[in-house]
């Protein structure tokens, strides 16, 4: 079980890899009591945007600079060219389809060895389908959620299967569950306010 805090804060427009973004910075602590050596402090910023008409949101990439408390260091760039789409303009049981190039650009430190620099470009393809609503209840409460399946290969092999839960009134993440990982809201603030299911 790893405990994951974040805060993050809109910070406003920015340029990500020449597009236009908003940018977002979330600082990051995950912490296991039982793996400590796994804990680690994150600092993530995602650059999004949004389609004229304000149905799907783009996600153009993130930038992560992380550390373990055993001393490894990573910065990674994570890029999507056309950029990823969400879609939340679809009726209950509509799927649709995305293809992107995604390059990863990894540089991994480690106290007394030289840092090394990893570049991948991946041909992935995301399958999308809005389920429909479901309640579903959380340690944080119980919501009333937007259902996702996802099917995402890579490079035409590699395909990985994963569900999400949105939240229909505020939009956050409530829940995923990706082969054997379940991910669940324990508790959310917006601007300060507490946010309580139902």
């Amino acid at each position: 079980t790893l405990l994951t805090t974040a805060v993050t804060d809109v910070l406003g427009k920015a340029t990500f890899k020449g597009r236009q973004a908003t940018e977002s910075k979330s600082v990051v602590q995950a912490r296991s009591a039982t793996n400590p050596e796994i804990n680690s402090d994150s600092v993530t910023y995602t650059y999004t945007g949004l389609t004229d008409n304000n149905t799907t949101a783009l996600v153009y990439g993130v930038v992560t600079d992380a550390a373990t408390e055993n001393g490894v260091t990573v910065q990674a760039t994570i890029s999507q060219d056309p950029p990823i789409e969400d879609r939340f303009n679809l009726t209950a049981g509509q799927s649709y389809s995305h293809s992107y190039v995604q390059t990863t650009e990894t540089t991994t430190s480690f106290s007394g060895f030289p840092a090394q620099t990893n570049t991948i470009t991946s041909n992935v393809v995301d399958n999308r389908t809005y389920v429909g609503r479901e309640s579903i209840t959380v340690p944080a409460g119980t919501f009333e959620t937007c259902k996702f399946t996802e099917s995402t290969s890579f490079d035409g092999t590699n395909s990985d299967t994963s569900t999400t839960w949105i939240s229909v009134d505020h939009g956050f993440f409530v829940k995923s569950v990706a082969g054997d990982t379940e991910n669940v809201i324990v508790s959310l603030s917006i601007n300060g306010n507490k946010v309580i299911g139902n």
